[in-house]
């Protein structure tokens, strides 16, 4: 890591021995890490740049220099010292100044770096939290050798059709505020757009917008299949059981080669009042059964959801590689009724994917599981997040002793359980004080238990998520019993 504060430690002016001395040393150089403290905003105050530039042929620094991290205020004026043409790597992070200071706008990149032949991978992020910037390089296409690029940022259009057409890209993460920002792709004609691209991350801005599922779809079919590993959307707006249906069709398009896949709605938090005929239902998961090398698949559309024992099996034999599954999201307030995934559908589910290691949907514990032998143990598992799922009371004795019984024998691993109120199974008058002191009471209860069965389970901390209170500004302390970790709100 080197600080270019240590730049205004020059005390004379640098002659050309000094510099003949300095080029030996930083010919070797090629691997450097940059960071430009924040307070340090003008690091070539009063006599520091002429010091170091004053009898200097070349501004490049290092010319062998491969790898570049940096990491600085928008300033960009140190650009022709570190970047140069034979660069293959470069990670950028520029922090604007606060308001009052000089900011250079640093989003052209033609104006900043130039023509960069042999970039392999950029990734470039700009800490702007309420704007979200258009990224230009009219130079893109000389870098015909780029396989990476991530920016937290918007596209020129220009750019992300010379993007779409780069036989070398492999991996590409960028910002999108709406349909209209994919546009340009899907209006290229008479070749297929992204023909090497393994990894496609869309991303929201922060100001809670994204792409619909509609102009995501028309993107999956726009790309020719055999291709993507790996798939993220932030997507926002309403999605209909057909708008859901197409969009999981699209994806099966790419059943021989998706690995992954990622859909977060960015209503989930915001959206609490919803249509009671949007149901996300069994036949739904359907379409995404083909995805036969299914590793990771986390699905959070804004909906009610109605999954049960069956399909729960099903996606287990058709996903036997499966290490991630995670059913709605923890910022959001779950399924929004009481599932029809029990004991059973959780026991085939660890038992037909011996590699799963994340977990999140809501279940119905109220179900006797299966018998003790008929339970695999999972060997990875440390945290499940059940969100939503029906509580029961302190005098179902039975259902807590198997609900404590199923977990510790189905997650041997198991260090926290993370749950948020069944807002669903609030009655009409019921005080909240005494159902949040019921919600407590049941999961305490089953983690007292898992304690008492396997006395081994190691001490952990536990923190708080604040899921599902709806009183404004509400916080509910976290519970701990018995070494177990309870996240609950």
């Amino acid at each position: 890591m080197v600080s270019i504060a240590a730049l205004q430690l020059i005390t004379r002016l640098l002659t050309p021995a000094d510099w003949e001395r300095f080029d030996y040393y930083a010919a070797k150089i090629k691997v450097l890490d940059l960071c430009v403290p924040i307070h340090c905003r003008d690091p070539f105050k009063n006599k520091g740049h002429h010091y170091l530039f004053g009898r200097r042929p070349t501004p490049l620094l290092f010319p062998q220099l491969r790898i570049l991290t940096w990491s600085s205020t928008s300033d960009t004026h140190l650009a022709p010292l570190l970047v140069g043409e034979q660069l293959e790597r470069l990670s950028v992070t520029f922090i604007p100044l606060a308001p009052g200071h000089h900011n250079r706008s640093p989003e052209d990149l033609h104006a900043v770096f130039g023509p960069l032949p042999q970039l392999k991978r950029l990734h470039f992020y700009i800490n702007r939290p309420h704007v979200v910037p258009l990224l230009a390089w009219n130079d893109l296409h000389s870098s015909d050798k780029l396989n990476v690029l991530h920016v937290n940022m918007r596209l020129h259009p220009d750019d992300m059709v010379r993007l779409a057409l780069l036989p070398s890209l492999q991996e590409l993460h960028f910002v999108v505020e709406s349909g209209e920002d994919l546009v340009p792709l899907l209006a290229v004609r008479d070749q297929p757009i992204f023909p090497s691209l393994h990894t496609l991350s869309l991303s929201n801005s922060r100001q809670h917008s994204g792409a619909s599922v509609r102009s995501c779809t028309a993107l999956l079919q726009k790309i020719r299949p055999g291709v993507l590993q790996d798939v993220g959307l932030e997507v926002l707006g309403p999605s209909s059981s057909l708008v859901r249906d197409q969009f999981l069709s699209a994806l099966c398009n790419h059943s021989s080669t998706l690995h992954k896949m990622r859909l977060v709605d960015v209503r989930i938090g915001h959206t609490q009042s919803l249509p009671m005929d949007d149901v996300f239902r069994d036949h739904d998961m359907i379409s995404l059964l083909p995805l036969t090398n299914l590793t990771h698949l986390q699905l959070s559309f804004v909906c009610q959801y109605d999954l049960g024992d069956a399909m729960l099996l099903q996606m287990a034999a058709s996903w036997p590689a499966l290490e991630s599954l995670r059913i709605s999201h923890r910022t959001d307030v779950g399924w929004r009724q009481r599932s029809r995934v029990t004991f059973h559908g959780l026991a085939g589910l660890v038992k037909l994917c011996p590699y799963l290691c994340e977990l999140t949907l809501a279940m119905d514990i109220s179900r006797i599981g299966p018998e003790h032998g008929e339970l695999v143990g999972n060997r990875y598992v440390a945290t499940i997040d059940l969100l939503d799922s029906a509580i029961v009371t302190q005098d179902d004795e039975d259902v807590l002793a198997n609900a404590a019984r199923c977990f510790a024998t189905l997650f041997p691993k198991l260090e926290e359980i993370f749950s948020s109120n069944p807002l669903w199974q609030l009655r009409a008058g019921e005080q909240w004080r005494a159902f949040l002191d019921a919600v407590e009471a049941c999961w305490a209860a089953i983690v007292n238990r898992i304690r008492v069965l396997d006395p081994t389970r190691r001490h952990i901390a536990s923190l708080h998520d604040n899921r599902g209170d709806p009183r404004p500004g509400a916080f509910v302390q976290p519970h701990m019993v018995c070494g177990l970790g309870l996240h609950y709100n």
